[in-house]
């Protein structure tokens, strides 16, 4: 804790006093590999870990825990049309466009002619809990 201070008054003062010097070290700091991921933890040292953070687990929630049997319809209900249509049309303009490249304006003014295959997309993806592409 006491680092972290320190290093942020050196900052604030480069910062104030040598904004080259400022910009340096922060550009450094982006360029040194991080090293203190480790892939290789295991299981058991994760339990100790959070054990020790957070206590012992309690009985009722070990080996034998198990959710409340709600059945709930609705969730399980397909996507509808309406449903896509809502979504679509809450989307507000002139934002960037997602990873496949097309704008929400796009997809509002070309609703009615892809709104289907938009339905048979999202409820594949849901009943086979997986992304298609």
């Amino acid at each position: 804790m006491q680092f972290k201070s320190n290093e942020g008054k050196r900052l604030e003062t480069l910062a104030k006093r040598q904004p080259k010097q400022f910009w340096k070290s922060i550009k450094s700091c982006y360029n040194k590999p991080n090293n203190s991921y480790n892939q290789n933890i295991s299981i058991e040292y994760l339990h100790e870990h959070f054990s020790s953070l957070l206590g012992e687990i309690p009985e009722n929630t070990q080996d034998n825990a198990q959710l409340p049997n709600n059945n709930d319809d609705d969730l399980d209900k397909e996507i509808s049309i309406d449903e896509i249509r809502n979504a679509v049309f809450k989307q507000t303009n002139n934002k960037a466009c997602g990873p496949d490249g097309i704008k929400s304006e796009i997809i509002r003014h070309s609703f009615e002619y892809i709104s289907n295959y938009l339905h048979d997309i999202y409820n594949k993806m849901f009943n086979n809990a997986e992304y298609p592409f």
